[in-house]
């Protein structure tokens, strides 16, 4: 069942964020919730800082979501709007901003949006972010204290010192924006198919072959065999 499928999609990464180098490289806001809720960083930044970041990180997710749903929901009433690309990434997006699979995921969502063409603000927004998440370079905000390594060289130890970086912050909303900006851009041409052709004869499944003959549109009269007719051949 779609349950089954998402409960699966959630279930296949249980990484846990109990520290700060582990939200170093991700693709989402979900180990940010993680650290939120198992470590306490409520002494150190205080907690306005705290539910601050709580409710952005977590808005960001569910917006994300809702969006992704409508523009799904959209595709389901005008399917010949929406081309195949724009709905494998709309599931694919679906899964992989719910959890952290890992910070190269955000390539199978490019993929798909480099398929877009460069037209009006929403694709535009969508192949420039996929752009930029391409180079890889970030912003050190501030520095941690030191941590002292083990070395597989010698066997010493070694003092490593890492850095705090815009990266883990602004890299999920920019991946977020993607399915975002695609899923608006899919309910407005929904939206405007509907207002330009309206409802009527523009059924749901007008496309699928008919399984109970004579129920609902009028059966054509059987076609007369002509010479030369592969049906006059059959019989």
């Amino acid at each position: 069942t779609p349950f089954q499928i998402y409960e699966n999609v959630i279930g296949y990464t249980d990484g846990q964020a109990v520290a700060l180098l582990d939200i170093w490289y991700t693709a989402t806001y979900a180990p940010h919730l993680q650290l939120l809720e198992n470590f306490p960083l409520a002494g150190q930044t205080g907690s306005q800082v705290v539910d601050i970041a709580y409710i952005f990180f977590t808005g960001s997710l569910r917006i994300t979501q809702l969006a992704i749903l409508l523009a799904t929901a959209a595709a389901w009433l005008r399917p010949e709007v929406v081309s195949m690309p724009r709905l494998v990434t709309l599931g694919l997006s679906f899964a992989l901003v719910s959890v952290e699979s890992g910070g190269y995921t955000p390539m199978f969502i490019m993929f798909f949006a480099f398929m877009e063409r460069r037209e009006g603000f929403f694709r535009t927004w969508a192949i420039i972010v996929s752009y930029i998440l391409c180079f890889q370079f970030d912003l050190a905000i501030d520095d941690v204290p030191p941590l002292v390594h083990d070395t597989y060289f010698g066997g010493t130890n070694e003092i490593v010192t890492y850095y705090i970086t815009a990266g883990p912050f602004i890299r999920p909303f920019l991946f977020y924006s993607i399915p975002f900006v695609l899923s608006c851009e899919t309910i407005g041409q929904v939206w405007m198919d509907i207002r330009q052709q309206g409802w009527q004869t523009r059924w749901r499944f007008r496309h699928d072959l008919p399984i109970l003959i004579g129920f609902g549109e009028a059966q054509q009269p059987p076609r007369k065999a002509l010479d030369g007719d592969p049906l006059n051949a059959r019989v």
